[in-house]
């Protein structure tokens, strides 16, 4: 490719990709990666439009083009014509296909690791594509020796959502068992529909859309919720959940009033308080992920995508969207003591979020440690740079990757990274401004979040072009291992819980 739209030769080099473990092989589920030494050089595609394998099965060739076409796109595609690269019946076929694997996989997938297996994390990817490119350039791709695990929240303020998601498809399909990935919060109906990705969708297939749509939705409810990785290591898109069936203190009901004699005198509503008890990881597998709306029925299912960490102890409601909730050092050293674990790891909370959290570090490098306590360390791991991009606050933050290393794999490496170089024509498509707490509260928008037990809708909205510079603004299977968890890792109920009455 030449230089196109004043962009000169540097900001279109290729990426190439090295693929090979420490001994040489390459992926040894799969007798096409047993080269000792594969380049991948991401650069202009094969072929247009992408086509379904003829034999129905995924080869490495077809993942590799299926990259470099989105990454080719990116600089030189319009969002409208995305349908002539992608038809969206090659769409619903890989998702069909990723769909297989991921509704058998347990709510919290347990992940075994030997001394010659690197195990990398990833957080937030919030559309971001060509930064998920950045990153398997710097560590490489999933290997038979190098397992991925993604946080969930890969849709929405990004150009890319729908590309980034496919393609981790397309790796699950391939090596099931070297690439997990796990639900976020926005992977439901109520966040991406208000949040963009709908939008994104229906601009890039806009005669099937909302099939295509539909087909995404069926797809993350399946998404696991958290797993455990070398029997030490738990990572999940939220956080700390309840107990199940302890329902929610921020409730309001009505009381009886009664006069200084003892007659009644009247109703007055006051608030409800009730104690919330830390949840363990045996109530976690059992509750039913498989539900694309959330709401504040499935409390458990909620906690996991949207709770976040506080300095202060205890176990509370969380303000931030009025849903999850906030936990406190006691918290991390009860969970990780009675689930014989030493490493929490979650994502949730860019540089923007942790910013309005008194007392918790910055995410200005892509994460932060949270708390340190006796039985070990919670984390936060965010993995999109320079996030929220083109907004008044300009954190100028990097991403960032974890990487868990034998023999113990309780000490994680993390890796910051800068923002890839953007197209011009991205950075004009993807724009935030803020929006007036009464104007979110007057929109349709903040109908559909208290629909689902959600109080305040996001406070931005994000704007996706019809075609390049010209922006339209909107409100923002095969077996698993650890499959179910074995008797000896999964966590009694707590003899000792948590407890705060809000």
């Amino acid at each position: 490719m030449g230089d196109e739209e004043g962009l000169g030769a540097h900001d279109l080099q290729d990426i190439e990709i090295i693929m090979e473990d420490k001994e040489g092989l390459v992926c040894g589920e799969h007798s096409d990666m047993q080269d000792k030494h594969v380049d991948m050089e991401l650069g202009e595609p094969t072929q247009d439009p992408i086509s379904w394998p003829q034999n129905g099965e995924i080869t490495l060739e077809w993942i590799v083009n299926l990259m470099e076409t989105f990454k080719w796109a990116s600089w030189n595609k319009s969002l409208s014509e995305f349908a002539s690269i992608m038809p969206h019946f090659v769409v619903e076929e890989l998702i069909t296909k990723a769909s297989h694997i991921l509704c058998q996989e347990p709510n919290c997938v347990k992940i075994q690791c030997d001394n010659n297996t690197e195990v990398v994390v990833i957080g937030d990817l919030r559309g971001q594509y060509l930064d998920l490119l950045g990153i398997w350039e710097s560590v490489g791709l999933p290997s038979d020796k190098q397992l991925f695990v993604f946080n969930g929240n890969y849709i929405d303020r990004g150009k890319s959502s729908l590309e980034l998601f496919l393609v981790l498809l397309a790796w699950k399909v391939f090596l099931p068992h070297r690439i997990y990935l796990l639900r976020g919060n926005h992977e439901s109906s109520d966040i991406s529909e208000i949040c963009g990705f709908l939008k994104e969708v229906n601009r890039k297939f806009p005669e099937h859309g909302q099939t295509v749509y539909r087909k995404c939705l069926e797809v993350f409810a399946e998404l696991p919720l958290a797993s455990i990785i070398a029997d030490c290591v738990y990572t999940t898109h939220g956080g700390l959940f309840r107990s199940e069936g302890i329902t929610s203190s921020q409730s309001f009901g009505e009381k009886e009033i009664q006069d200084d004699h003892g007659n009644k005198s009247g109703r007055k509503k006051q608030k409800i308080t009730t104690t919330l008890c830390l949840g363990s990881l045996d109530e976690l597998h059992q509750v039913s992920r498989f539900v694309q709306d959330l709401s504040a029925k499935d409390a458990i299912l909620t906690d996991v995508l949207w709770s976040d960490p506080t300095t202060e102890s205890g176990l509370t409601e969380n303000n931030r969207g009025d849903a999850g909730l906030l936990w406190g050092p006691d918290c991390t050293e009860a969970f990780l003591e009675h689930s014989k674990l030493k490493v929490i790891i979650r994502s949730h909370e860019g540089p923007d979020s942790i910013a309005c959290q008194k007392g918790l570090k910055n995410m200005l490098e892509g994460y932060s440690t949270d708390h340190e306590v006796e039985s070990g360390k919670l984390h936060t791991l965010f993995s999109a740079p320079d996030y929220p991009q083109h907004t008044s606050k300009d954190y100028k933050s990097k991403g960032a990757y974890a990487i868990l290393k034998p023999p113990n794999f309780d000490t994680p490496e993390f890796v910051s990274f800068e923002a890839r170089k953007r197209h011009e024509a991205e950075i004009k498509t993807i724009s935030f401004a803020q929006q007036s707490d009464s104007a979110a509260t007057s929109s349709g928008a903040d109908i559909a979040f208290r629909a689902s037990g959600i109080a305040t809708s996001p406070s931005w909205i994000i704007s996706l072009a019809d075609d390049v510079g010209t922006p339209a603004q909107i409100s923002e299977a095969s077996k698993v291992e650890g499959s179910p968890l074995p008797s000896d890792l999964q966590c009694r109920n707590l003899t000792s819980p948590i407890t705060s009455t809000s």
